[in-house]
């Protein structure tokens, strides 16, 4: 059975530090978890085993430009919708061939 291990600490915005995590999402794909870290205004993404994560959405700064984000508060990815439609992509391409 896998397990992830989470710490209580102070918050903050390094990238082994969250400041009022809401929304989480484990991902079996890429076995880690991203956390919608609100206060920080980004996603973090943690693979299982390691401390530090990884920004993959958000600056730090709340904000609506294209590399930020405004407080998120839930993460989700799915990967059977990219999937379908790749599927109906090549199903129409190949039926007009």
């Amino acid at each position: 059975m896998m397990a992830i291990y989470l710490t209580v600490g102070t918050a903050g915005a390094t990238l082994d530090q969250l400041n009022l995590p809401v929304g989480i999402f484990y991902d079996s794909v890429k076995n880690g978890i991203y956390v919608a870290d609100t206060d920080n205004s980004r996603v973090m993404y943690f693979r299982v085993g390691n401390r530090n994560g990884t920004i993959v959405a958000g600056n730090n700064t709340a904000g609506v430009t294209p590399t930020q984000l405004k407080f998120p508060h839930g993460v989700l990815i799915v990967y059977q919708i990219v999937l379908l439609l790749l599927i109906l992509v090549a199903l129409i391409y190949f039926d007009g061939q």
